[in-house]
């Protein structure tokens, strides 16, 4: 588990209010969606991976479905290598909703149809991320968010 405090980029969220409720702009999917607490840690880290992690935005999808046990679910943000193969698996939580253990077996049900070599968990105060060594399914844990260069 690493220290993930996204306050700075939740500032750089462009948000307006419709309707009476708080919006919030998606740049991924290029829509204004509800802020919901969720919603506010994804769009702050979207923020974060593109601007200090240069995750390419052409490489990120969000919301992506996927079929787990015959059953439609969506990924939170799904990184995409150079080669469009999945490359990390990012489940979101609200900042109230604790990184353990289910929501890591959620994230392994998902990387079993994705297999992905990388995935993270985060809900904008702390993290934990790992690689899968796909030769002997070891999982090693990271100690932080890699840069995309690195991955």
């Amino acid at each position: 588990m690493f220290p993930l405090l996204l306050d700075r980029f939740f500032s750089k969220l462009t948000l307006q209010t419709a309707g009476g409720k708080p919006l919030v702009w998606d740049p991924i999917r290029k829509s204004w969606l509800v802020l919901q607490p969720e919603e506010s840690v994804r769009q702050a880290l979207l923020i974060y991976l593109m601007e200090e992690k240069g995750y390419p935005r052409n490489r990120i999808a969000v919301e992506k479905k996927l079929k787990v046990n015959g059953l439609s679910r969506r990924t939170d943000i799904l990184i995409y290598a150079h080669s469009m193969e999945p490359l990390v698996l990012v489940e979101c939580k609200a900042p109230d909703v604790p990184v353990n253990q289910e929501v890591f077996f959620q994230a392994v049900r998902y990387n079993m149809t994705l297999r992905a070599p990388y995935f993270m968990l985060v809900n904008g105060l702390v993290g934990f991320g790992c690689r899968i060594n796909s030769g002997t399914g070891e999982i090693l844990e990271l100690e932080g968010i890699p840069d995309y260069a690195g991955l």
